[in-house]
């Protein structure tokens, strides 16, 4: 019963898969709202709209590409977990990581909908 150096799974890197979502979404959701706030204040005249907006469409790719490979890395570290052994750490912590990467993958295109469908104030 030898277990392969690649099969083997640290603690670490699932706990990773498990905040990396709650991290990114929170982090998205705090630019767009800094951005739409810098839109609608009469007083920061030196940023144009346009390069709020592309600041918000950059965060809104950034963020959905790295909830989607974080999606991808809970899934690689779950589909891992089922042939180990479960008692060293459970495959359910990589179902937790990836239906924390779905909620919160559908919040940041709740969010990204008004902001790339209408003006950002």
């Amino acid at each position: 019963m030898s277990r392969r150096a690649s099969d083997s799974v640290r603690p670490r890197t699932l706990w990773a898969a498990i905040v990396l979502a709650p991290i990114v979404g929170s982090t998205y959701f705090m630019v767009v709202y800094l951005v739409a706030e810098a839109a609608c204040a009469p007083a920061v005249g030196g940023l144009s709209e346009a390069f709020l907006r592309a600041v918000a469409y950059g965060a809104t790719a950034a963020s959905i590409v790295a909830l989607l490979g974080g999606a991808a890395y809970a899934w690689v570290l779950r589909r891992k977990r089922q042939g180990a052994d479960a008692q060293a750490m459970p495959p359910f912590l990589g179902a937790v990581g990836l239906m924390l990467a779905g909620l919160f993958l559908f919040l940041v295109l709740l969010v990204a909908a008004p902001v790339v469908g209408s003006t950002l104030c």
